[in-house]
Formats: structure tokens, C-alpha cells, sequence
């Protein structure tokens, strides 16, 4: 592909993300996680941890937003394949929600082992 190519695909790459993350702002989990962050990136600020350790905590927000976006577009397909409830429906759109709630308890407690250390 030419240059010219590469930066065609990349701005339309980019109004696709842009797309995706306007639709995201339309669910509540998603807002309720961006409100969340703001407040995860405070508390990296004021926290007195090694550089390390905030690098951590800043790579595990993106990381849940991505799991909620990923949740939210496979109840969109299953909710569109299968609009009448369905046991394989249900499975899939309760493991990616799962798997959000992984990403967050595991920050939960990195935050609680930070502050433990950082308070000791």
C-alpha cells in the first residue's frame, strides 16, 4: 500500500474509534467507568508509589474500558441474533461481563496492596 494509502486507512481507523467510543458514551457501565478513571488518575497523581508502580495503575483503566467496550458490542450482536432469551445468549453476555469485572476487582486490589504499602 502507498503512503497515501496508509494515511487514508489511518483517519478512517480513527473515525471508526471515534464512532465507537461516541456510541460507548451512550452506556451507563461505560460512563459510570470514565467517571470511575477520572477519579483512578487523581489518586495516581496524589499517591506516593514508585514510577512503577503508578505505570501500573495507569495501563489497568484503558484495560477495563477496552473489556466494556468489547462487552458492550457482544450484547449488541447477541441481543440482535437472539432477541429472545436464549441459555448460549445469556453465557456469553455473563462471561464478558465477567471479564470486566475481573479487570476491576483486580484494580481494586492492586489500589488496596498500593495504599497498604504506601500507609505501612
Amino acid at each position: 500500500m502507498s503512503i497515501k494509502g496508509e494515511i487514508s486507512h489511518f483517519i478512517s481507523a480513527t473515525r471508526y474509534t471515534m464512532a465507537g467510543i461516541k456510541v460507548a458514551l451512550n452506556e451507563t457501565a461505560f460512563r459510570q467507568e470514565i467517571f470511575f478513571g477520572v477519579i483512578h488518575y487523581v489518586g495516581i497523581y496524589f499517591v506516593n508509589a514508585p514510577f512503577s508502580v503508578k505505570l501500573v495503575l495507569v495501563v489497568l483503566w484503558p484495560l477495563i474500558l477496552s473489556a466494556e467496550l468489547i462487552n458492550s458490542a457482544v450484547e449488541q450482536v447477541v441481543n440482535h441474533i437472539s432477541p429472545e432469551w436464549n441459555e448460549f445468549a445469556k453465557y456469553a453476555k455473563d462471561m464478558c461481563s465477567a471479564a470486566v469485572g475481573i479487570l476491576i476487582f483486580t484494580t481494586f486490589c492492586i489500589w488496596c496492596a498500593v495504599l497498604i504499602s504506601v500507609l505501612l
